[in-house]
Parts: C-alpha cells; structure tokens; sequence
C-alpha cells in the first residue's frame, strides 16, 4: 500500500497541492494498492473524483493532539468522519480508520486502550473495512504492542489490521515481530515527511526508514522494498538541500 498524501480540512494549499500533485502523476503499478488519508467530505469526494481506491480517516486518539494537528476537538473530527466514511461507501472506496498517538502523547502520555477499542467500534458501524494504529512517538513496548493487536485480532477478526510505527526509540523492529507474532501482517513506518523537500532532514528519515528494513528482514520476514533505490533517493535528497 503506498500512501500518495492527505487532503486535510484546515491544511494549507501547498499541503493540498503536494497530494492532488501525487495523485495525478504517479505512475500507478498493477501490484501495488494506493491510498490518500483524509477527514471530510471534501477529502471523500476528491478520493471518489480521483478514483483512489482506499481511503484512511485520519484522527488522534489524543484530545490534545488532534487539536494541534486538525484544528478540532475529537468530538468534531468523529462527526466529520462519519459523513467522509457514508461518502466513500457510497462510492465502493475501502475504508480504513487510522488513529494517531494510539500508545501515547508527548502532551498526555499514555493512552488508554479503552478509549482506542472503542473508536473502533463506533466506526464499525459505519462499515469500517481496517483500522491503521499510529505508534506515533515510538513510546510502545512490545508487550503493549502485542496486547493491543490480539485485542484487536480477538475482537475484530474482519478488520485489516495495519500498523504505522515510529523507530523514534528504537524499537520499531521489535513491535514489528510483537504484532506480527499476533498475526498482524502489514506495516508501515510513519514518514510522510519523506515527500516534502526540506521540511525535514529527508536524508535523516530515510537512512532510519533503511535502518529498519535491515532490522525486519534480519527477523525473517520481507519487506520487497528496494533499498537500493531508497539509498539514491537519500543522496537526492542531500544534493537538493545542500
């Protein structure tokens, strides 16, 4: 699954652009699914006109965090996202909900589990297809990381479980074989820097991306990631912001 942006409500034009951009260029491959994060019906409509196939509702299970990210309380991004998720079923989009700060928040520390299920269930309701968990800050062990998706196993064996980590503290490779040992089969690390030119030090992201890869694969599983080209796209990316 390759994620081509988000169309935000509350983003700024050149946040917007960048994924209208990625979703009209990109070179689309037969063996790979493509997805855009949104939370509105705005969003929804422009993954229906674009034809994305997947579409991730996108939220924090921080009260804090959400506001510093999307401008509204949770309360609110709850109502935006059950008119985008009614939108998108109307137009046969698989829909997945995707939850931030999921282990915990440098503003409130960790999360409750309780509060995470039971998002899940609302959106269930309104035909959820998967559920993406965000261990944002790296701040999961692998013993939570294990609990929370057999949970999930447990209670929602319909449910695509993905995971988006963070290897902030090293430990992202291990989660990856605590969820894994769960029977949790898709992860992703949580870069989407990666696709703007100086925001951050790209170089730097990449390099933890390969680093990770290198981790996986020395556990056994495959990631068919071509490293190689990802090593070239972080000397590109030194060059550009030299």
């Amino acid at each position: 699954m390759l994620n081509l942006g988000a169309y935000l409500s509350g983003a700024n034009e050149e946040e917007k652009g960048a994924t209208v951009f990625a979703v009209r260029n990109t070179r689309k491959l037969s063996r790979t699914e493509y997805c855009i994060t949104i939370n509105d019906e705005a969003g929804a409509g422009f993954a229906i006109a674009n034809e994305i196939s997947n579409a991730s509702l996108v939220m924090s299970v921080s009260e804090t965090m959400n506001v510093r990210r999307f401008g509204i309380s949770r309360t609110e991004s709850f109502r935006q996202l059950q008119a985008a998720a009614a939108v998108l079923k109307s137009g046969g989009i698989v829909t997945d909900l995707q939850l931030s700060t999921v282990f915990g928040c440098p503003f409130e520390g960790k999360m409750n589990d309780g509060l995470v299920l039971q998002l899940i269930d609302y959106f269930c309701l309104q035909g959820l297809d998967g559920v993406t968990l965000r261990d944002s800050s790296g701040s999961a062990s692998p013993a939570e990381m294990s609990a929370l998706c057999r949970r999930l196993r447990q209670d929602y064996p319909h449910l695509t479980v993905t995971l988006h980590l963070s290897d902030a503290t090293g430990r992202a490779a291990q989660n990856t074989c605590a969820a894994a040992g769960e029977g949790v089969t898709r992860f992703g690390l949580t870069g989407r820097e990666l696709a703007v030119p100086g925001s951050i030090n790209m170089k730097h992201l990449i390099e933890k991306s390969l680093k990770y890869i290198a981790e996986v694969e020395h556990y056994g599983f495959t990631t068919e990631i071509d490293t190689e080209k990802l090593s070239q796209v972080s000397e590109h990316a030194l060059l550009t912001e030299a």
